[in-house]
C-alpha cells in the first residue's frame, strides 16, 4: 500500500527541483551546464532541460501554478533554441563545434512536443545522421566513415527515433521495426544498454526503454532483474525512470518490481540537496577526437547541476507513486504570453556576501565610506541578473562563456592616485 507520507515527499521533491531549475534559466531562455576546453553548453543542455520542464507542465499532481511556471520556461527554451540554430542545421554542444544528432534529437522532440514551428532544415539535419538500419551517428563527418564519433550507438538512436516519433515522422509500427533493428539489439544480457558517450549504462538504459515503451513494448530479449548500485543522483534518476516503465513487465514479480522503484525514489529524496538540486557527478565521457593524436578520454561533470536536476525531475514526475503523468496541454488561457515578464527586483543591500567583499575591496583600496557603499550598490544593480542565485561564483572561467559572470574586476591603487574600481559584467544571457 502506497503510503501518503511517500507520495507528498515526491511532489514536494518535485517541487524544489523544478524551483531550483527556474532559477537557472538565463533571461534569454537557454541553460547553460558543463565545461569543457570548447566551453560550457548551451543548446543540448537547453534542449535536454526543456524536455524535463515539459513532463513537469504535464504531471497533474503538480499545482497549477508551478505547471504553468514549467510550461513557461519549457517554451522559453524552446525560442531560444529556434533563435540559435546552428547555420548548417540542427544544434550541437554550443556554437563553437560542430552540430550533432543527439543535440538536434532533443531539441525537436522539445519543438514538437510543445507543438511549433519545424524547421525542415533541422530535420533533414538529422536524417543525413541515419546509417541505414544500423541507427543513428553522432556526428556525420564527410571523411569520419571509421572514426568512434560517426559510428551508430543506441542513445543517440533512441533520441533520434523518439524526436521522429514526436514529429509524426514515425508510426507506432514503424517505430517498432526501427527500434529492434537500431536500439534493440544491442541490449546487454543483463538488460542494459551500453552508450558511447557515458560511462555508465543508466541514461542509455533509461532512454532505450522510453523509447520500448512508445513503440508498443515489443518483447524484450532480457528484463533487469536489479539495477547496478548508483553511486550518482544522475543515475539513479534513470534507472528509477526505467523502472517505472518496466512497471507491469514481469508478472509474479509485482511484488519485487514495487519495492525496487520505492528502493530507487526514497534514495533520490535522500540525496537533494537544501537549494532543490542533486550533487553533480562525471556523468559525460568525451573520448579525443582524433585517436591517433594521442589524446585522453575527458569527463565531463555538470557543475551547476542542472543536468541532473532536470533528470531528477523527469524521474520523479514520471514515477511518483500512486500518481498517474498522462500527456497533459496547458488550457490556452492558461498559457504566458511570450515574452514573459522576468522578475528583476534587486537584491536588497547586505544580502549577496560578493556585494559585501566588493564593499570592503573598496574601502580597502580608499574609497571614502559614503563612495563605497554606492559602488556596492552599483555593482548589485548591474549584476541582480547575472550572479542572482544559484549562479556560482566564483566561476572555473572567468569568459563569455561562463553564463553570464563577470568580465573583468580590478583595483588601481598607489601614491599620489585616485583610488579607481572598475568592474564589466554581463547583466543578461551571453
Amino acid at each position: 500500500m502506497i503510503e501518503a507520507s511517500e507520495i507528498a515527499l515526491t511532489r514536494t521533491a518535485a517541487e524544489r527541483g523544478l524551483a531550483y531549475l527556474l532559477r537557472c534559466q538565463h533571461p534569454a531562455g537557454s541553460f547553460t551546464d558543463f565545461w569543457l576546453p570548447v566551453g560550457t553548453s548551451d543548446a543540448w543542455v537547453t534542449a535536454y532541460v526543456g524536455l524535463a520542464l515539459h513532463a513537469a507542465s504535464g504531471c497533474t499532481w503538480l499545482p497549477d501554478d508551478r505547471r504553468v511556471l514549467a510550461d513557461a520556461a519549457a517554451r522559453r527554451a524552446a525560442r531560444w533554441l529556434l533563435d540559435h540554430q546552428h547555420q548548417r542545421g540542427g544544434w550541437g554542444y554550443n556554437a563553437a563545434v560542430s552540430a550533432d544528432a543527439d543535440s538536434t534529437a532533443h531539441a525537436l522532440s522539445l519543438l514538437a512536443r510543445l507543438k511549433l514551428d519545424i524547421p525542415a532544415q533541422a530535420v533533414a539535419f538529422l536524417h543525413a545522421h541515419r546509417v541505414g538500419d544500423l541507427g543513428f551517428r553522432t556526428y556525420a563527418w564527410p571523411a569520419g566513415a571509421t572514426h568512434p564519433w560517426t559510428q551508430p550507438c543506441p542513445d543517440v538512436s533512441a533520441a533520434a527515433l523518439r524526436s521522429l516519433h514526436d514529429l509524426g515522422a514515425l508510426t507506432q509500427t514503424q517505430l517498432r521495426v526501427a527500434w529492434v533493428s537500431m536500439v534493440g539489439k544491442w541490449q546487454r544480457r543483463d538488460g542494459l544498454w551500453t552508450g558511447y558517450w557515458w560511462p555508465n549504462p543508466a541514461y542509455p538504459t533509461g532512454l532505450a526503454l522510453e523509447l520500448w515503451n512508445s513503440a508498443g513494448r515489443p518483447p524484450l530479449r532480457w528484463i533487469p532483474a536489479r539495477w547496478p548500485v548508483a553511486e550518482h543522483a544522475f543515475d539513479l534518476a534513470w534507472y528509477l525512470h526505467a523502472e517505472t516503465l518496466l512497471n507491469g513487465t514481469c508478472a509474479g514479480h509485482v511484488n519485487l518490481r514495487t519495492a525496487q522503484r520505492t528502493e530507487l525514489s526514497a534514495h533520490l529524496l535522500t540525496m537533494q540537496t537544501a537549494d532543490g538540486a542533486w550533487p553533480s557527478s562525471p556523468l559525460l565521457r568525451v573520448p579525443p577526437a582524433h585517436p591517433t593524436s594521442g589524446g585522453v578520454t575527458l569527463w565531463g561533470q555538470d557543475d551547476r547541476r542542472i543536468f541532473t536536476a532536470a533528470s531528477a525531475l523527469r524521474a520523479l514526475v514520471s514515477g511518483a507513486p500512486g500518481l498517474a503523468t498522462p500527456e497533459f496541454t496547458l488550457p490556452v488561457a492558461s498559457r504566458p504570453r511570450w515574452p514573459p515578464s522576468q522578475p528583476t527586483t534587486p537584491p536588497q543591500l547586505g544580502q549577496s556576501p560578493l556585494n559585501e567583499l566588493l564593499l570592503q575591496v573598496a574601502q580597502a583600496a580608499g574609497f571614502p565610506a559614503a563612495q563605497a557603499a554606492e559602488a556596492r550598490a552599483l555593482f548589485g544593480q548591474l549584476t541582480r541578473l547575472s550572479l542572482r542565485p544559484p549562479a556560482p561564483w566564483p566561476s572555473r572561467q572567468l569568459t563569455g562563456l561562463s553564463g553570464g559572470m563577470p568580465l573583468e574586476f580590478s583595483v588601481t591603487v598607489g601614491a599620489g592616485v585616485r583610488p579607481a574600481l572598475r568592474y564589466a559584467t554581463e547583466v543578461s544571457d551571453p
